[in-house]
């Protein structure tokens, strides 16, 4: 949300991807206000089945030249809290399908799109997270799926540097925001989640972050030169 309307305001072509269709209307009717050109496509990124609309999404593209181009790689969930005993093979697969794996082929296919399109600005943002490098209790399943997402950067920069445009890619921590995933750390069990309780604590202080002010930081990164490439910040 935050994201999309503040780079709506910078005279962005955007195209918004989620899962809950009637809140994907509200902001990209926001969008629009702003002067931003918004394709917003309804899509579960858990569904391998999405991996080909995107690609069509892409292929529809092609008509357009484009200079720049950039991917944010925001979606995810935190959802199972739960120590390694306690964890189904189910909830294994929901949350790496989701968090990485869907990460991954966004990534492919961004990347063959620039390619084939000769796109001289090309840059992934991986949303990340301070638990990629410092496990929590109960938060395993989550900081494995960031770790990966930390190398799935490497892995982009790697594998794109020898060709003409290279594309660029760094992954952000943006710390604790206020949001949806917040209230459902607060709502988790403190047996399963002892750190549940200092969330809480920084909730009743104010002192999450907003998401716009973490949006526009994001922005102030992408925009610095030189280009924070394959780097955690």
């Amino acid at each position: 949300y935050a994201l999309a309307n503040t780079f709506a305001k910078h005279d962005c072509d955007l195209i918004l991807i989620a899962r809950k269709d009637e809140q994907l209307k509200a902001v990209s009717a926001e969008c629009k206000k702003k002067g931003a050109n918004v394709l917003m496509v309804s899509l579960d990124l858990a569904d391998l089945a999405s991996h080909y609309i995107v690609k069509a999404l892409y292929d529809s593209l092609k008509v357009k030249k484009y200079q720049q181009a950039l991917l944010f790689n925001n979606a995810s969930i935190i959802t199972p809290i739960a120590p390694i005993d306690q964890i189904t093979p189910e909830q294994i697969g929901q949350i790496m399908s989701i968090n990485l794996h869907a990460s991954v082929w966004m990534a492919q296919l961004f990347c063959a799109f620039v390619k084939g399109q000769e796109i001289v600005s090309s840059k992934i943002v991986n949303i990340s997270s301070g638990v990629s490098k410092n496990v929590l209790e109960g938060w395993g399943l989550y900081c494995i799926s960031k770790a990966a997402v930390n190398m799935l950067t490497s892995m982009v920069v790697a594998d794109t540097k020898s060709w003409k445009y290279p594309v660029l890619a760094v992954s952000i921590n943006p710390g604790p925001i206020d949001t949806d995933m917040q209230v459902e750390i607060r709502n988790s069990d403190v047996k399963v989640n002892p750190d549940k309780l200092r969330f809480e604590k920084m909730h009743a202080e104010g002192k999450l972050q907003g998401k716009f002010q973490v949006a526009e930081n994001i922005m102030a990164i992408i925009k610095q030169g030189p280009f924070p490439n394959n780097q955690f910040i």
